[in-house]
C-alpha cells in the first residue's frame, strides 16, 4: 500500500516539473487592458519656469582666478595690499582689466618683452608705484590704466603705440607726474589724459591727434605753453580749464573751439592767437553757455593780448562776443573778406557797438567796404 502511495507522489512531481518547463518555453502573455497591475512610470517633463525647479538648499561655489597661459586675468590681484614688487613672467601677452588695481603697496613691476596689451584700469590706484617701464612690444593701453597712481613721476610710451590712440583717463589724478614722453605720432581723440596732474610741466603733443578732448589739461597748474599739432581741428570744452597756460597759439587748422569753459580760470593766460573764422561751438545749449565767448575765457583776468589771424589787438576789458566782434570789424574795414562775412552775419549788433563807442572812423571804413 505504501509502495502504491509513493508511486502516485512520484508521478505528480514529474507532471509538475513538466508543466513548469513548458511554461518557461512559452512567450509572455499580454495583460488585458482592465488589468489591475501597476503601470510603468512615465519620464518627468522638463521644467518650464522657476516654479518647476526643486526647492532644495543651494550649494555655494567659490570662483577662483586661475592664471592664464599667456595672460594675467582680469582682477587677478585686485586690492592686494601685500604686493610690493611683481615680475610678470615671460610669455605673457595681456594684462587684463583691473588686474593690479588698488595694489596700494606695489612700488615696482617688471614687464616682459612679450607683452602686447595692458587692460583698462590695470594699475589704477597703485598709489606707491613710482616708475614703470613699458616695453616697446605693447600696442594698446586701456583707459584709466594708470589713473590715481599718485606717486608716479615719469612715463614713456612704447614705440608700439605709435599711430594709436591714447585712451581716456590714462593719467587722471597722477598728482606727482612730472614728465611724459608720447609717441612720435598718435591718432584720434586725445581726451581726459592729464587732469589734475599738478606737477606736469612740459608735454609735446605729437601729430596725428584730431581733437584735444575735454579735461585733457584741466588743473595742470604748471603747464605754461602747449603747441597745438597741425592735425588738430577741434578743442573741446574744459580742455584747459584751470591750467597754468601763459600763452597759446591756436593754428588755422583748428576750426572749432567749444564755448563751455575751455580756457576758463587760466589765471596766468596773457596772450592768445585765434584763427580768423574759428567757430565757437555751443555744446550744452543752456544757461551755462549764455556768456558766449566770455564763458570760454571766464576768469582769464590777465588776458590782454589777442592775435586774430596776424593782427594784434590789446584788450580793454575781457575777451567776449562784443570784443571779438570789434576785432572782426577792424579786419573787415581793412578788407579781410572772411571777417566781412562774419560782421554781416551780426551786422545789427555791430552797428549797436559802433553807436555805443561813437567810433565814426571805423564806421566810415566799414562803409567804404560796403558793410555799414
Amino acid at each position: 500500500m505504501f509502495h502504491h502511495i509513493f508511486s502516485l507522489l512520484g508521478d505528480l512531481l514529474n507532471e509538475a516539473a513538466k508543466a513548469a518547463k513548458a511554461a518557461e518555453s512559452r512567450p509572455p502573455s499580454v495583460r488585458p487592458m482592465n488589468s489591475t497591475a501597476r503601470a510603468t512610470p512615465t519620464q518627468p517633463q522638463p521644467p518650464t519656469d522657476f516654479s518647476d525647479l526643486p526647492q532644495a538648499p543651494a550649494r555655494t561655489v567659490q570662483a577662483v582666478n586661475v592664471p592664464g597661459k599667456n595672460a594675467i586675468l582680469p582682477e587677478a590681484y585686485i586690492d592686494r595690499t601685500d604686493l610690493t614688487e611683481f615680475t610678470v613672467p615671460d610669455g605673457v601677452r595681456t594684462i587684463g582689466y583691473n588686474a593690479f588695481r588698488n595694489c596700494s603697496a606695489l612700488q615696482r613691476i617688471t614687464l616682459p618683452d612679450t607683452l602686447e596689451e595692458i587692460g583698462n584700469g590695470a594699475f589704477q590706484d597703485c598709489r606707491s608705484l613710482t616708475e614703470i617701464h613699458i616695453p616697446d612690444s605693447v600696442k594698446k593701453i586701456g583707459n584709466h590704466a594708470f589713473s590715481k597712481c599718485s606717486q608716479l613721476k615719469s612715463f614713456r610710451f612704447p614705440k608700439g603705440m605709435t599711430g594709436k590712440r591714447v585712451e581716456v583717463g590714462m593719467f587722471y589724478d597722477c598728482t606727482s607726474l612730472e614728465t611724459v614722453e608720447l609717441p612720435e605720432r598718435l591718432s584720434g581723440l586725445f581726451e581726459n589724459v592729464f587732469p589734475n596732474c599738478e606737477c606736469l610741466r612740459n608735454v609735446t603733443l605729437p601729430e596725428g591727434i584730431s581733437e584735444i578732448g575735454s579735461w585733457t589739461f584741466q588743473d595742470c597748474g604748471l603747464i605754461e605753453e602747449i603747441k597745438i599739432p597741425s592735425t588738430v581741428s577741434v578743442i573741446q570744452y574744459k580742455a584747459f580749464l584751470g591750467s597754468g597756460l601763459r600763452e597759446i597759439f591756436i593754428p588755422d587748422n583748428v576750426k572749432i573751439i567749444d564755448i563751455y569753459r575751455t580756457f576758463a580760470s587760466c589765471k596766468n593766460l596773457q596772450r592768445i592767437r585765434l584763427p580768423i573764422g574759428v567757430q565757437f561751438r555751443h555744446v550744452f545749449h543752456d544757461r551755462d553757455e549764455d556768456g558766449g565767448v566770455g564763458t570760454c575765457f571766464a576768469d582769464c583776468d590777465a588776458l590782454k593780448t589777442v592775435y586774430l589771424g596776424t593782427r594784434q589787438f590789446e584788450l580793454e576789458g575781457k575777451l567776449n562776443d562784443d570784443s571779438l566782434l570789434m576785432m572782426y570789424m577792424e579786419l573787415a574795414a581793412d578788407g579781410d573778406q572772411t571777417a566781412a562775412v562774419i560782421v554781416r552775419k551780426d551786422q545789427e549788433r555791430a552797428m549797436q557797438l559802433l553807436d555805443l563807442l561813437g567810433n565814426d572812423d571805423l564806421r566810415s571804413r566799414l562803409k567804404a567796404n560796403g558793410i555799414a
